[in-house]
């Protein structure tokens, strides 16, 4: 591996140049710091200086030069990595006191440089794979300088126009920002410029300031510009090494730079208390880099830790159990600490480590939390993967759902809806949530059984208002085997979902979430219906339609309410694809199947049909360059849909039609409706009507004040007949996804339906 990038540092070349012969490459030479130790190299920015071959060849001690490096070498904690030089970090000791006073304090000291207690981290190189606990994003090469923020190394082919545009937005002088070799692989500078970007004095953050040039006066859709972008901000806090696009933490009581500051929520929730709306907080964790500095750690026992349940033949060790990450099935839900040599629990991602529920003191921190959150004037929250908080403390094999030949298998029959969640969300509902009034939903993953769910969304039962119901974004998961699987499916699967849930809370006096969309999910237009030029419109009024009319309460995804569809098959997943569930899917795909292009194009279509990628483009404004959510010389964490030009806010919301509707339109007038009628369609009776068909789901909401009312859905791309049940009387149709006005159909006998067709009737009692 290569470090051209040295070159821009003469301080660090003439040492990389001590352990190497002139002519040849700059390499990292692994046995100069297996025979020295560590190392301290003055890095002397302001010198243009080269290497003198006179120079004698020893290391420098830290009192030799102004400002000096601190080379430590470390070992991974990935087992699939090699070793490599891992960070860099300078003591502030050393630096002029002019210049000392000016730097900003650090937010953590990286264990990596144990002895001597170094201030300030600078990250210099790294190998293309880094540790899940002290890393960056990406693997790229930072270099701080004196009294200013951490600017990157730009790659050498970044290019003049993005070089300068760094310059100006960080208001610095061009020759304190080097450029070298980044060491990063297809497109991942754009995460990185990002990063830059969203520098909130840069001027041009599409982050969280200025959200309130976009919320709503109280009479449209709710959704704020860069809504996604700044509430996960809010939701998550500090984030940490970004793995999961921000679900990875790091300080819950504080929010992450990239997105604004404490203050900022504070003033969105007073401007969204002064429009009649309210801010719902995401629940995720934090603590882990305590737990993992030792043994003896005062949080040690805040994660769950264990030993190696054995060692294989090359000595290296082995999980506790067979359980599969959830993020990519080939891969443990164990990681390896090479600094503890023990193994902690970590199902989603290694930089998203478990949380060891059965310590009281973990419970009462995330008490805490939430309790801080709602005194600022948060509503709720949304419990992320609520349900997975209790396990099995046998931590037992799994069974071996995906084949004897698979190292590793899902293990969520230990842990998914464990043998205390029950308690432990009855604990945060007394002593938290009652004290608050605040509206709580659960995620509730792998949870299909009505008696289970009832007891945590219940009136009485003391947990929580409603949960996530995955049955409907699940429909085609294979049963028993990982999410990025494929099986078919038709609108009788639909009508079956969704009948079940209804009745189930109306019978059980329990409460619905309603929604189609999720950032974990594909676009409901190109799952459940025809995202064509053709189509797309019509399947997307067609999905707004069933949601305004079903019991419960709406979430609606940012970009839905426009009709937003999945990338394009044509994107180049290794340059385009940013999800680490993708990355670790497409990864395994290749190693299976790489010798299999039929097979392999099958796996592609799960990509291509399911990728979390597909909800996380940025948010379609207007059709200006990278669709109006910023500036056009800024780079967002990923690629704009290419579709912007003719799906976005701007032209929707400007839509102006004697006979038709923009799916925004049609979202807003459903609302409406929804509230105007909500007797009927939040909190009515619902009942499925007519034969179970292949085509057509049906069914008749009944209210107490507004009658009775019949949804009509053509779940297919086809004209069909559908038979009005004979027991049905029809006032007449008031709504339709096809015109703006009210459809001229059969009120009686047969009625014509156009292919994605949906309408809405009122009904005689």
């Amino acid at each position: 591996m290569t470090h051209g990038c040295f070159k821009e540092l003469p301080a660090i070349s003439r040492w990389f140049k001590r352990s190497h012969q002139q002519d040849q490459p700059l390499k990292l030479d692994l046995s100069y710091l297996e025979q020295f130790g560590d190392a301290i190299v003055p890095l002397e920015l302001n010198s243009n200086s080269d290497f003198h071959p006179d120079q004698q060849n020893t290391p420098f001690h830290r009192s030799e030069a102004p400002l000096s490096i601190f080379l430590r070498w470390a070992e991974s904690a990935d087992a699939h990595s090699p070793q490599r030089l891992y960070l860099a970090q300078a003591s502030i000791s050393d630096l002029p006191e002019q210049l000392r006073n000016d730097l900003p304090t650090p937010k953590f000291v990286s264990d990596a440089g144990k002895g001597d207690i170094y201030d300030t981290n600078l990250w210099l190189g790294v190998a293309p794979t880094y540790t899940p606990l002290h890393r960056d994003p990406n693997p790229n090469l930072f270099v701080q300088l004196a009294g200013r923020k951490i600017v990157r190394l730009l790659p050498p082919e970044a290019g003049q126009e993005i070089f300068s545009a760094v310059v100006a937005a960080l208001g610095r002088d061009a020759s304190t920002i080097f450029r070298g070799d980044e060491m990063m692989h297809g497109d991942e500078k754009r995460l990185l410029e990002d990063q830059i970007w969203c520098d909130r004095d840069a001027g041009k953050s599409s982050g969280f300031p200025g959200h309130e040039t976009s919320l709503s006066s109280g009479d449209g859709l709710f959704i704020p510009k860069g809504w996604w972008h700044s509430i996960k901000g809010v939701g998550a806090g500090i984030t940490g090494p970004q793995k999961d696009m921000g679900y990875d933490i790091a300080d819950y009581k504080a929010i992450d730079k990239l997105y604004g500051t404490i203050d900022d929520v504070d003033q969105l929730i007073v401007e969204l208390k002064s429009r009649d709306m309210k801010l719902m907080m995401d629940l995720v964790h934090e603590w882990f880099l305590s737990s993992r500095s030792s043994r003896d750690s005062d949080k040690r026992n805040w994660y769950i830790w264990k030993p190696p349940s054995g060692y294989d033949d090359d000595g290296n060790p082995l999980p506790p159990n067979n359980w599969s990450q959830l993020l990519g099935e080939a891969n443990s839900a164990w990681t390896y600490d090479s600094i503890t040599k023990e193994f902690f629990l970590s199902l989603f991602t290694p930089g998203q480590p478990d949380l060891n529920w059965e310590n009281p003191d973990v419970r009462a921190a995330v008490h805490d939390v939430m309790c801080f959150w709602l005194e600022r004037g948060a509503c709720g929250y949304r419990m992320d993967v609520i349900n997975l908080i209790s396990k099995d403390q046998r931590f037992p094999d799994a069974p071996l759902a995906l084949g004897r030949d698979k190292k590793y298998h899902p293990g969520g029959k230990y842990y998914v809806n464990g043998p205390r969640m029950h308690e432990y969300l009855r604990e945060i509902h007394d002593k938290v949530l009652v004290k608050h009034n605040a509206i709580t939903v659960g995620e509730m993953p792998v949870v299909s059984d009505i008696d289970e769910i009832i007891k945590t969304v219940g009136r009485n039962s003391g947990e929580l208002n409603m949960i996530f119901i995955f049955d409907l974004v699940g429909i085609d998961d294979i049963p028993d085997q990982v999410r990025m699987t494929l099986q078919p499916w038709g609108v009788k699967d639909i009508r079956r979902i969704v009948n079940k849930w209804q009745r189930a809370m109306l019978d059980h006096d329990g409460w619905n979430s309603v929604f189609c969309e999720n950032h974990d999910s594909p676009r409901s237009v190109s799952r459940y219906t025809d995202d064509s030029d053709k189509y797309r419109h019509k399947g997307a009024k067609l999905l707004a339609l069933m949601q305004t009319t079903l019991c419960g309460t709406l979430f609606v995804y940012q970009g839905e309410e426009l009709g937003m569809r999945n990338v394009p098959k044509s994107w180049d997943i290794e340059k385009e694809y940013k999800d680490i569930e993708s990355i670790n899917f497409w990864k395994k795909s290749k190693e299976l199947y790489g010798g299999d292009p039929k097979r392999l194009a099958e796996e592609r279509k799960v990509l291509e049909k399911k990728a979390r990628d597909h909800a996380r483009t940025p948010m379609q404004w207007s059709a200006e360059p990278n669709a109006g959510f910023c500036a056009e010389s800024i780079l967002p964490w990923m690629r704009v849909n290419d579709d912007y030009h003719e799906v976005n806010v701007e032209k929707q919301m400007a839509l102006e039609s004697k006979d038709d509707l923009s799916v925004w339109q049609y979202w807003q007038r459903g609302l409406a409706n929804r509230q105007e009628h909500k007797d009927v369609f939040v909190y009515g009776d619902y009942q499925t009507v007519g034969a179970e068909g292949n085509d057509v789901f049906a069914y008749v909401r009944i209210g107490s004040q507004a009658g009775k009312w019949l949804v009509v859905l053509n779940f297919s791309g086809k004209e069909v007949e559908w038979d009005l049940p004979l027991d049905i009387r029809m006032k007449g149709w008031v709504a339709g996804n096809y015109q703006k006005g009210k459809p001229e159909k059969a009120v009686h006998g047969k009625v014509q339906l156009k292919p994605w067709e949906g309408i809405l009737g009122n009904c005689i009692q």
